[in-house]
């Protein structure tokens, strides 16, 4: 039982400190550094880098729009997405596979989709991309972006959103 006690003490002085620091206050804009996401993101497909914004996003999203709340990933935006990324133009296959983090559904967004940089020592490495599932259930000559993105058009709903992702990734990587 002493064994482990001691253990117990052992694990709680390097544990507790970790705690911590995960507990302590950071800006939300901490999801723009790089060192946030890691390389995570590189182990899943670029078609399956959609998910519903996670608390992190959700908090530096409110800084900007306070209405905003997770949405679930509906299955016709799933498969959009997927078609969208899977039939992409090698250019953007490669931009996407190497520089797009995912995809993150809201609703309250104000806008059809906005992008976000994501810097390693104030250099754009990556981007991130917000999608307010709500306003994209809507036909595409409705989507409208946050600036600096221009409205987007295509033959259908999966061209308009491929054109979409193309104009927020180029949107994310223009400097400030």
């Amino acid at each position: 039982m002493r064994a482990l006690g001691a253990a117990m003490a052992k694990l709680t002085r390097v544990l507790l400190p970790l705690l911590l620091s995960a507990c302590v206050s950071r800006e939300p804009a901490y999801v723009q550094e790089v060192s946030f996401w890691a390389l995570g993101w590189h182990f899943t497909g670029t078609q399956n880098r959609i998910q519903p914004a996670i608390p992190p996003v959700l908090e530096f999203l409110r800084e900007r729009y306070p209405g905003v709340r997770e949405a679930e990933v509906t299955a016709e935006l799933g498969r959009e997405f997927r078609a969208a990324v899977l039939d992409a133009p090698a250019r953007l296959q490669a931009h996407l596979d190497s520089r797009f983090v995912g995809a993150f559904t809201v609703t309250g967004l104000r806008c059809a989709a906005a992008s976000f940089p994501i810097r390693d020592h104030g250099k754009t490495v990556a981007a991130f991309v917000v999608l307010d599932a709500a306003l994209l259930s809507r036909p595409p000559d409705e989507w409208h972006p946050c600036p600096p993105v221009p409205q987007v058009k295509g033959p259908g709903r999966v061209e308009a959103l491929r054109a979409l992702l193309s104009a927020l990734m180029d949107a994310a990587a223009r400097p400030n």
